[in-house]
């Protein structure tokens, strides 16, 4: 040092290299960290508002879920009506002649036709079922009838409707005699909710 004036000398470069590769890795370092770190928040960002919008979406289907399961709820003692009364359900045709066996005895002549049945989707679950029978009846009187019609609920799954019944007198009664006296034409419908396969 001469007047207050370094002097290097090739024998002074080796030592100083490692403080010279010091310093300017830590100006490297200085200089990059605020570009890095800026980076990494972005990044931390863009992951926050992530993580944040998932969890409104989770929180929306919670939502949704206890609104589903309140709508069941109300609708429980519905579905279990309908259910008990055969509207939900299978009809089973094999159900309704066994009845009709049973009732048959109570008239004088009875002859049905089941036609085929009808299905109609009503959701993507359910579908509507029409199974239809025209019946053909030898009766005393009307009310014979309406005791009929009466027992076919009783007699399968589903609610039967009467489409229409047409009765006709074939004799005037006469007396106590027990033979028929009208003859009644009726076509019943069952519908039922049947879920699809």
């Amino acid at each position: 040092m001469e007047g207050g004036i370094v002097i290097f000398t090739r024998e002074d470069v080796p030592r100083l290299a490692r403080t010279i590769a010091v310093f300017f890795g830590v100006l490297v370092l200085a200089t990059g960290a605020p570009v890095i770190g800026q980076s990494l928040l972005k990044k931390m960002g863009r992951e926050d508002a992530a993580a944040e919008k998932a969890l409104s979406l989770a929180n929306d289907g919670i939502r949704q879920a206890k609104r589903e399961q309140e709508n069941l709820n109300s609708y429980r003692a519905s579905y279990g009506r309908l259910v008990k009364m055969g509207f939900i359900g299978s009809f089973r045709r094999i159900d309704l002649i066994e009845h009709l066996e049973k009732t048959e005895s109570s008239l004088f002549d009875m002859q049905y036709s089941i036609s085929p049945r009808q299905q109609f989707p009503v959701s993507d679950f359910f579908a509507l079922s029409v199974d239809r029978v025209v019946f053909q009846l030898s009766l005393l009187h009307e009310g014979r009838l309406l005791d009929f019609i009466d027992s076919l609920e009783a007699g399968s799954n589903g609610i039967p409707l009467v489409a229409g019944c047409n009765v006709e007198r074939i004799r005037e009664a006469a007396g106590m005699g027990y033979e028929p006296h009208l003859k009644a034409g009726c076509t019943v419908i069952w519908a039922t909710l049947e879920g699809l396969k």
